[in-house]
């Protein structure tokens, strides 16, 4: 419940309509409302820490435990297993971690459902390196 109405907070009304009307990102929005709507369904979730004593806010926050929580889904994934990276659930920090019983000098940094997923579950297609990529500055492309 508290993730779905951080959900709907976020990417209701407005943001909602914007991406049902872009067919780019119409798939994407579609999938994870579904989520958001069946988080209690979903078989495991894993909630990625860091002590709070350990935290540095600025660009280097979550520098350890990010690559972690990529190297998690990368296995579920070989195992042929859904995940995503979620952190909406910050929103309602206090009652997660009372919920869980987490220490306050804990903090969260991630939500990962992982679960078996719906329909095809093919490899994943992403955009050639050169149409992502600048060089020397930015917007320059790499000219082959």
């Amino acid at each position: 419940a508290w993730y779905l109405e951080s959900w709907n907070k976020e990417y209701g009304g407005r943001i909602r309509e914007a991406m049902l009307a872009d067919p780019s990102m119409s798939k994407t929005w579609k999938s994870s409302d579904y989520l958001a709507n069946h988080m209690a369904d979903v078989p495991v979730l894993v909630i990625a820490t860091i002590k709070k004593d350990m935290v540095v806010i600025g660009p280097t926050l979550g520098a350890s435990i990010y690559p972690a929580v990529q190297n998690l889904m990368l296995a579920a994934r070989a195992l042929g297993l859904g995940s995503v990276l979620t952190t909406l659930h910050v929103r309602h920090e206090d009652d997660v971690k009372a919920l869980l019983g987490i220490p306050d000098d804990v903090q969260t940094m991630a939500l990962i459902p992982i679960g078996r997923p719906m329909g095809q579950f093919g490899p994943v297609r992403r955009l050639p390196a050169e149409k992502v990529v600048y060089w020397d500055s930015w917007g320059t492309r790499r000219d082959r």
